[in-house]
C-alpha cells in the first residue's frame, strides 16, 4: 500500500493518468458508432494535440507567471485569450489542414467555435483545478512538517535546560546556605 501511495506521488505517473482517462472520455464523446473505428481514434488524437498544449501553456507558463504572483486580472486575461487562440487553430486544423495529413478519411470538425472553446475551458479548469488542489496539500504538508520541527525544537531546548538542573548541584547548594543560615554566617546574604 505505501508503495502504491509512493508510485501515486510521481509526476509522469499522475500526468499519465489525467490523460488516459481525458482521451478516453473524448474518444467515448466523439465515437459516431456503437464501434469503435479507425477515424474516431485518429480523430480524438488531432483533437487532442491543441488541448494537451493549451492545458501545459496554463500550467507551465501562464499560472507561474501571473497566477502565482498575484496577477489575477492579467492571468485571467491571458488565459481567455490564449483559450481563444487554441480554439481558433483547432477549428483552422479541421476545417483547412486535417484533409492534407490524413487524405484516406473525411475528418470534419463536429463542433463549432463555441463548442469547441467548451472542451478547452473545461480541460484547462480541470487541470488547474487539479494542479492548485495538489499545490494545497502539499502545502498544508509542508506546514504540518513545520509545525513538527518547531515542536521537536521546543522539546529538545528543554530537555537541555532540564540537563543543566542537576538535581544533585541545586541539593548541595541549598544544602550549604542552609548550613549557612544556620550557623548564621556572613557570607549566607551572598550565597542566597
Amino acid at each position: 500500500m505505501i508503495h502504491l501511495m509512493n508510485l501515486m506521488k510521481q509526476r509522469w505517473l499522475q500526468h499519465l493518468l489525467f490523460w488516459s482517462l481525458s482521451l478516453y472520455v473524448l474518444l467515448k464523446n466523439f465515437q459516431v458508432s456503437s464501434e469503435l473505428a479507425t477515424t474516431d481514434y485518429i480523430y480524438t488524437g488531432v483533437f487532442s494535440i491543441f488541448l494537451i498544449a493549451a492545458v501545459y501553456m496554463n500550467l507551465l507558463v501562464l499560472v507561474p507567471r501571473f497566477f502565482q504572483h498575484g496577477r489575477y486580472g492579467v492571468y485571467t486575461l491571458v488565459a481567455v485569450l490564449t483559450l481563444l487562440a487554441f480554439t481558433w487553430a483547432q477549428i483552422l486544423l479541421f476545417d483547412h489542414i486535417i484533409g492534407l495529413v490524413f487524405p484516406g478519411y473525411y475528418l470534419i470538425s463536429y463542433f463549432d467555435f463555441w463548442e469547441t472553446g467548451k472542451y478547452f475551458v473545461v480541460l484547462v479548469s480541470i487541470s488547474s483545478l487539479l494542479h492548485f488542489s495538489k499545490s494545497w496539500f502539499l502545502y498544508k504538508e509542508s506546514q504540518a512538517r513545520l509545525t513538527e520541527l518547531q515542536k521537536q525544537k521546543i522539546e529538545a531546548e528543554l530537555s537541555a535546560l532540564k540537563s543543566q538542573i542537576n538535581p544533585h548541584f541545586l541539593f548541595n547548594s541549598l544544602n550549604s546556605i542552609y548550613s549557612m543560615v544556620l550557623q548564621q554566617s556572613a557570607h549566607a546574604p551572598e550565597a542566597l
